[in-house]
Parts: C-alpha cells; sequence; structure tokens
C-alpha cells in the first residue's frame, strides 16, 4: 500500500517539475527535493513491507511515511485544483477579452495567472516546505533503522571481496550514541549466527568475530602488535571497533566503506524515547498535562538516545508538574568546564539523576566505582558488598531492601542488565564514573 502510494506521488511531483507551468526558483527547489527524498524512500518499501510483521519500529517508520505521504497527496490535489480553476477562468476571460478592445484583450488574460502565481504559490509553497520538513526526519530515521542491517552486511562480506587479514569495521560516534548497543545487537543478530554454524556444518574455516569496544587511543604503534598478531587470522574473520574518534577508525585499518558514523537521533524519536519510559504506568490524562515541559525536556537531550533514556527514568519518579519544571529549570545545563569529565550535552542528564537519588542509593552506586569499566558481577554478589559495608538501611530483611535499592537504580538507567542476575558495568555507568569525578563523589581508580 505504502509503496503504491509513495510512487504515485513520486510520478506527480516529477510531472509538475517538467511541465511548462511557470514555477518560482523556491518553490521549484523544494519540489525537486520532494521528489528525491520519495525517490530514495521508494527504494526501500519493499524491503520496509516486509521487515515491519516483525519488527515494530519499521512499521512505526511506515505509518510516519504514509501519514506525510498523505498529507502530500492533498496538497497536489490542492496543487491540481487550482490550476485547474485557474485555466478555467483564463479561457472564460479570454472569450470576453474577444469581444473587448485591444487593450483589454491585453490586460485582462494575466489577470487570474497572478491570482494563482501569487496567492496558492505562497501557500501551496509554504504547505511543501512544511512536508519536506518532516519528510528529513522520516529519512534520517530510516537510515537509522537500516543502519544495523548495513553492519550485519559489511560482517559477513556481502558485497567485497574475501580478504585473507581481517577486515576492521568501525562504529564512530560520541558517547551515549549506542555504539555498543548496536555492536551488540550485530554481534547476536541471527543472520550472522546462522552464516556461522552453516560454513561450520559444512566443514569450512572456522571464522571469528572480535570486538574492541570504546577504542580511544590515536597512537598507531599501540596498535601495531595486535594488528601484526591478527593478521593471520582465518578467512572470514571480523574486528569489530566502537570509538568516539574517525581518526582511531583510520588507523586501526577502517575503509571508508568499512566505517559507520552514527548520528544523533532526531527530536522527535528522542521525544518517543524518552516518553515512553516518563510515562510508564502513569494516568493519561496527567501524560497529557506534562508533555509541553517533556518536549522542552527533551530539546536539551540533543539527539542522544543516552540523555533521552535517562531523563526518561528521572522523570518517571517525578509526579507533579512543578517537579517537572524545577528539572527544566535546573542550573546544571548551564554548568560549563565540564569537557573534561563528560560530553556535555549527557553531563546535565546525567547528574541530575543521580542528584535525584536518596542518600543510601548514592552510597550504593558510589561504591560501584571500585569496579573496572565493562567489569560483570552478580547482582547478590553486589547486594553482599553493600550489607558488608553497612550500605543497607534496614535491620531486617536487609537481602531483600538490597534488592530494592537495585532494582532502584536499574530502573534509573545506572546500570546495564544483561541478564537476570548478571550485570555489566557499561558506557553509562563509565560516564557517570566521570561525574563522580567532576562533583567528588568518589574516588575513580
Amino acid at each position: 500500500m505504502a509503496l503504491n502510494l509513495v510512487s504515485g506521488i513520486t510520478e506527480q511531483l516529477g510531472s509538475i517539475i517538467a511541465s511548462e507551468f511557470t514555477l518560482t526558483a523556491s518553490v521549484k527547489e523544494e519540489i525537486q527535493k520532494l521528489e528525491s527524498k520519495f525517490r530514495t524512500i521508494q527504494a526501500v518499501l519493499n524491503d520496509a513491507e516486509k521487515r515491519q510483521v516483525k519488527e515494530e519500529a519499521v512499521k512505526l517508520w511506515l505509518d510516519k511515511l504514509k501519514d506525510v505521504s498523505y498529507e502530500m497527496d492533498d496538497v497536489l490535489d490542492e496543487w491540481n485544483t487550482a490550476m485547474i480553476k485557474a485555466a478555467i477562468e483564463k479561457e472564460q476571460e479570454e472569450e470576453k477579452a474577444e469581444t473587448s478592445t485591444a487593450k483589454k484583450r491585453k490586460v485582462l488574460p494575466l489577470i487570474p495567472s497572478f491570482n494563482f502565481s501569487i496567492l496558492h504559490h505562497r501557500d501551496i509553497a509554504h504547505k511543501i516546505k512544511e512536508l519536506n520538513e518532516k519528510l528529513d526526519e522520516i529519512v534520517k530515521e530510516r537510515e537509522m533503522y537500516w543502519v544495523k542491517d548495513d553492519l550485519v552486511s559489511i560482517l559477513l562480506g556481502k558485497g567485497s571481496e574475501e580478504e585473507r587479514s581481517p577486515h576492521v569495521i568501525s562504529l564512530v560516534g560520541m558517547g551515549g550514541i549506542g555504539k555498543t548497543t548496536l555492536a551488540q545487537l550485530a554481534y547476536n543478530d541471527p543472520e550472522c549466527r546462522v552464516a556461522k554454524a552453516i560454513i561450520e556444518a559444512l566443514g569450512g574455516e572456522r571464522s571469528s568475530f572480535l570486538v574492541l569496544d570504546d577504542v580511544w587511543t590515536e597512537d598507531s604503534t599501540l596498535w601495531e602488535p595486535f594488528r601484526l598478531a591478527l593478521k593471520y587470522g582465518a578467512q572470514g574473520s571480523r574486528i569489530l571497533v566502537t570509538t568516539r574518534k574517525i581518526r582511531v577508525a583510520e588507523i586501526m585499518g577502517s575503509t571508508s566503506a568499512r566505517m559507520i558514523n552514527l548520528e544523533m537521533l532526531s527530536e522527535e524519536d528522542c521525544w518517543l524515547v524518552f516518553r515512553k519510559i516518563a510515562f510508564l504506568d502513569r494516568d493519561p490524562n496527567q501524560c497529557e498535562q506534562l508533555e509541553d515541559l517533556g518536549r522542552k525536556i527533551v530539546k536539551k537531550c540533543k539527539g542522544l538516545p543516552l540523555a533521552a533514556k535517562t531523563l526518561g527514568s528521572l522523570m518517571r519518579f517525578q509526579r507533579s508538574r512543578e517537579e517537572w519544571e524545577m528539572v527544566l529549570d535546573s542550573s546544571l545545563w548551564e554548568l560549563e568546564d565540564v569537557g573534561r569529565v563528560v560530553e556535555k550535552d549527557l553531563f546535565g542528564p546525567l547528574l541530575l539523576s543521580y542528584n535525584d537519588l536518596p542518600s543510601s542509593l548514592k552510597q550504593c552506586f558510589s561504591f560501584c566505582a571500585v569496579f573496572p569499566k565493562d567489569y560483570v558481577f552478580h547482582i547478590d554478589d553486589l547486594v553482599y558488598m553493600w550489607m558488608a559495608h553497612g550500605y543497607i538501611d534496614s535491620k531486617e530483611h536487609m537481602e531483600l531492601k538490597g534488592r530494592e535499592y537495585f532494582e532502584n537504580l536499574a530502573i534509573r538507567s545506572f546500570f546495564q542488565d544483561f541478564q537476570e542476575y548478571e550485570v555489566g558495568c557499561g558506557e553509562a555507568h563509565e560516564l557517570l564514573r566521570r561525574v563522580f569525578a567532576f562533583t567528588g563523589e568518589a574516588s575513580i581508580p
């Protein structure tokens, strides 16, 4: 359905561009942009309509596309109606002009063209510009949904000749953009796992997939020993690197074809992430009353999914409008000189979330600074450590209380919970450790 709709609109836009009808330069430019974007989207619709059955995100993307397409269809109907009306009026005026003086014959035919070009052009141009902006967001979302497929395709070596030395594939983007999450999705993708199992079952050479997460060093001499050691790995092996620096990706051997730059989320996507967490189990009327403040808070996420998730977790526990206003108006958003500690756009959300904790939970989480980044521990072991240090504010049922502490912290996105009993201190935790360093709350090893 979406394919037919988009195809029809693309054809109509192409006809308008090719027609002899006079367009102002700005309107023609906007129409050309729209036509180009619809053609880009049209190319992936077959795949999207198949994927929507199993992937909710793609289904939502298609729904948005349909909404914009229907709006565009209405604008084109309005455009065509106005053109037909103008043509009829012009024909009527020309018939009248035949019985008038030569002066009238010269002037009157220009009147309907003037009415259409000035009045309708202005209104339609405004609508087309708005639709172009909406379509920009949809195109960006398509890139986000398809980026994992691109990564999986590169990992499986589709469309490229196999080399003896492992391919180095890099995910590049600032902290909190989702590099590690994407790497995990790719690593566990069924297509990767099935392909590997088939090759091994057929007696093929065992291939490997090594992930180097959050690489920082730009010193090529430090990478050289690893490169030499991995040079003679099994054919088909892959090295997936996540880093915040393009220079690091280049030093490690990623070509432009094997480098994926992760861009910011659109404001609307940040809002969807935030809303899903902040409004969980909340009364619909209250959600409606808080939406205006929520959207203003989301603007401060600057397109970072981690910021949207952290703020959503924080606002989930703020019940009144006054509490939401306090977060929105907090002076922490304006703090300067935080670049040495953490990305500035993440600093406010992280510190606001940490400051909102009661002292007992602050103490428990600050204790986790003793663990190195990416350390995996059992929840029960962590609770026992809290108990041994006297951090659990309870004389009875201390283990249950400790579990409650942990669940509270997990809900607020302070931990990365991969399994029921094992938890990793991942990128979110690392950023918060740096916040501790900035505030002096904890000793960082």
